[in-house]
């Protein structure tokens, strides 16, 4: 555009103060602008034309568009002359007036809200170096108020001027920004925008531009009920920043000037899917306008964000319910949105049931393979076609001990959770598979109760506990185990036993409350935790079970028996039958009381307590002659049953003589039982009595005489 010794010869011809070669005319100032210049100056009327006088004597007609008698405005084209020699005509004759040094715009960069350099490119911006001064910036802000004053530190040449523009040093209080779409400025290449008319200045009027709003980075805030964005150019005032997202103006509620903003979209509706349009998931456009300047539309991505999630048993599968925000299914009209749940590979099914809501998911797992059940899966929710983000895994439960398998008794004890049910679960001992007697669920753990078969003692046993798709397997070292009993034989009006057994340390790992011994009235533990006080009811019978329960499956066994049945004494009867007396000790009242004489069963037996028995034998059941001597009687209780020779008929007396006689006899016998060998003692009395009809009175006083004789020589023996 300019040769280089042009430039030079222009720097050193320009002068800010130019005199009239006839006197008359008198520039003062011109300001140049793109296609005219305003000149200052008095002398001028009377002016015709004017004109550039290059310096190869060539001319470039200017227009003069105003006259008056303080100066005038020239107009001119784009191919102006940048030197030269102002000429004016008055009255035919041409004066030489002012040297010419139209200083042009080419172009100038876009500002940023916040400040910073502005460059402005053209010609001549280089003063005459007599002048010796720095280009000036004044910026107006409407209407045409000064507000910048900026001298170009930075760079100043014939074709470019740099201002850099901070609002902390360079405007009067009150302004901190420029915004706007355009802004109006002055350049003054001489410098000394206040200095006074001793010397000519140039001056430039402009306009430059303000940087559109840009976008650097935004995230989602407020449980995604707001978005935060962050930039440049957004401006100083809040009420000028326009921001809408799928075409949907957001409110701004903080800002910060300049950098960044945080916007909310306000409910267009009271419909319970209208939350924010923010907690959709999906690929928006996000628009953002600062007084008038637009930022071409940015993708928004709004992805779901999964916190937590919750697991299923691995054999059945299930809901899972799946938390964290951004989350809707629904738009803000109710409309379905599509979406997918996968855990790993394995697609999560649709919930008919589920709820709809921004911030939950729930889903359907299906049972796991084997290989799925032991690895975390990844969950990924897709909606509206955009993946969830958070580092959050799907885990199904499987089968666990909470302690290791132990042994107590004749039984093993598991303790663990997700094992599975009755219907799906499958435990083994050793390798073979093994029937459990209960399983108890208990908060959150189930307890098995394994009964020990025939498996090997003092070998590790594998325990292996299957839900039907996965399985968890511990080893246990069996032990022998024993249970003492401290008295075997009790009263059968019951009484207190102590209970002990070996290894006592497996009392350790159960509490005591669910240990019970069922044959108990009732049970206490001794201080030191190592025997059972037990009081047995009343009862009868040997080999009594005695056993230790833990959640009601038997673990220890052990036995007692109650005495067996002993017989003292036995009424009589005669050919008439009735009731007999038996009298002994241990009986007890229970179903199966018999009481048989010879081949006679007596009936009606009752016991009465527990040393007496009464029966009845009917007339009809004896044998018209009444057998004579001792008979065996058998008395049966429960299961057992005690026989003893003690028994006699009273027998008839002779019809024509009637005899009393009373006989009183103690006798030591052995009975037998079928089920104890015991020895017992009874003691029979037996009274006979004879009667005659119609005794004579000799008959009874000889009958007294006898009875008395056998008296006194009872009472002589017994005192001898």
């Amino acid at each position: 555009m300019f040769s280089k010794s042009l430039s030079l010869l222009l720097i050193l011809s320009l002068s800010l103060f130019i005199s009239t070669c006839n006197g008359a005319i008198v520039v003062t100032a011109i300001d140049y602008a793109g296609t005219f210049a305003n000149m200052g100056a008095t002398g001028m009327t009377g002016t015709t034309a004017m004109y550039i006088r290059r310096a190869d004597n060539s001319v470039y007609a200017l227009g003069i568009a105003q006259l008056s008698t303080f100066g005038a405005k020239i107009t001119y084209g784009s191919d102006v002359p940048l030197h030269g020699t102002l000429v004016a005509t008055q009255g035919g004759t041409d004066y030489d007036i002012a040297l010419w040094g139209a200083s042009q715009i080419i172009k100038t960069s876009a500002i940023s809200t916040a400040g910073g350099p502005i460059t402005i490119v053209g010609a001549l911006f280089q003063n005459d170096p007599a002048i010796n001064q720095l280009s000036q910036l004044v910026v107006l802000i409407p209407p045409n108020t000064v507000s910048f004053i900026v001298t170009a530190t930075q760079m100043n040449t014939e074709t470019m001027s740099i201002f850099n523009i901070s609002y902390a040093e360079s405007h009067p209080v009150g302004i901190n920004c420029i915004q706007g779409m355009t802004t109006t400025a002055n350049i003054y290449p001489d410098g000394d925008y206040s200095q006074s008319v001793t010397w000519a200045k140039r001056r430039n009027l402009f306009t430059f531009g303000v940087q559109s709003p840009s976008m650097a980075s935004y995230l989602l805030v407020n449980s995604g009920n707001s978005i935060q964005i962050s930039g440049n150019n957004y401006g100083c005032d809040i009420n000028k920043v326009v921001v809408k997202l799928a075409g949907i103006q957001l409110t701004v509620t903080t800002f910060v000037d300049h950098y960044s903003f945080t916007a909310t979209l306000p409910k267009a509706s009271s419909a319970v899917f209208d939350t924010t349009g923010l907690s959709v998931p999906g690929t928006k456009s996000l628009t953002i306008a600062i007084s008038g300047l637009t930022m071409p539309a940015q993708p928004i991505i709004i992805a779901p964000f999964i916190t937590s999630v919750t697991s299923v048993q691995s054999v059945t599968g299930g809901r899972v319910t799946i938390t964290g925000s951004n989350l809707s299914t629904r738009n803000a009209d109710n409309s379905t949105v599509a979406y997918t749940i996968m855990m790993g590979t394995i697609a999560c099914a649709v919930d008919p049931e589920m709820e709809v809501v921004s911030n939950r998911l729930t889903c359907i797992m299906p049972s796991a393979e084997y290989s799925d059940a032991y690895q975390p899966l990844a969950v990924k929710v897709t909606i509206n076609n955009v993946a969830s983000s958070g580092d959050v895994s799907f885990n199904y439960i499987v089968p666990s001990f909470t302690s290791e398998p132990f042994q107590f008794g004749q039984v093993i004890i598991i303790r663990g959770e997700s094992m599975g049910s009755f219907e799906t679960m499958q435990v083994s001992l050793g390798g073979v598979n093994t029937s459990f007697a209960a399983t108890i669920l208990r908060e959150a753990s189930q307890i098995l109760v394994l009964p020990i078969a025939s498996t090997p003692l003092g070998e590790p046993q594998t325990v292996l506990v299957s839900n039907g798709v996965n399985l968890v397997d511990s080893d246990v070292t069996l032990q022998p185990t024993n249970m003492t009993v401290s008295n075997v034989s009790l009263p059968v009006s019951g009484g207190s036993v102590n209970i002990t057994w070996s290894p006592v340390e497996m009392m350790n790992n159960v509490d005591k409350e669910d240990i019970i011994v069922p044959q108990c009235i009732e049970y206490d533990w001794s201080v030191a935790g190592d025997m059972i006080i037990c009081q047995l009811p009343a009862g009868t019978g040997l080999n009594q079970p005695l056993t230790i329960t833990v959640y009601n499956v038997t673990a220890f066994t052990g036995s007692f028996s109650y005495l067996s049945p002993v017989l003292r004494n036995v009424s009589s009867v005669g050919k008439d039958g009735g009731v007999i007396t038996i009298t002994g000790d241990n009986f007890f009242p229970t179903d199966n009381v018999a009481v048989v004489i010879g081949d006679i069963t007596c009936k009606n037996v009752n016991v009465t307590d527990e040393h007496t028995i009464t029966c009845s034998i009917e007339k009809a059941d004896l044998p018209s002659t009444l057998p004579t001597g001792e008979q065996e009687i058998k008395v049966t209780i429960g299961e057992q049953e005690v026989k003893a020779p003690v028994f006699t008929f009273t027998q008839p007396t002779n019809p024509t003589t009637s005899t009393t006689s009373t006989t009183s006899s103690t006798t030591t016998t052995s009975p037998t039982t079928t089920t104890s060998t015991s020895t017992s003692t009874s003691t029979t009395s037996s009274t006979t009595t004879t009667t005659t009809a119609n005794p004579s009175s000799a008959n009874r006083l000889m009958n007294g005489m006898i009875f008395t004789i056998s008296a006194s020589l009872i009472g002589m023996l017994l005192i001898a």
